[in-house]
């Protein structure tokens, strides 16, 4: 390899020339739409699925409690009552707790 210059600056093209260039064909066969519109598939051993509908059913059972609580604290805080300096101290206790075990 041989280095003419830090500064080199390859010479640019004629745009005329770009605009006038020739698209070339490609020579490999397209493929045909029956080809394009395959479809992926998987499988999965029966302990997979047991597994994801035990997920599925744990948090179904849990999402209404969930739900609830959201509801709960939403209200909370449009209604200015979430965040009280009872709520602050807890949390703060609990904070220097992890941070700090004894």
């Amino acid at each position: 390899m041989e280095i003419q210059s830090t500064q080199y600056t390859p010479p640019m093209q004629n745009v005329q020339e770009i605009r006038n260039a020739v698209p070339v064909k490609s020579t490999e066969a397209q493929p045909s739409p029956q080809t394009v519109a395959q479809k992926d598939e998987t499988t999965f051993s029966d302990t997979a699925v047991k597994l994801a509908d035990s997920i599925r059913s744990e948090e179904s059972e849990s999402s209404t409690v969930r739900f609830e609580l959201v509801n709960r604290v939403k209200k909370e805080i449009a209604a200015g009552t979430y965040d009280t300096p009872e709520k602050m101290d807890i949390a703060l206790d609990r904070l220097l707790s992890r941070l700090n075990p004894s």
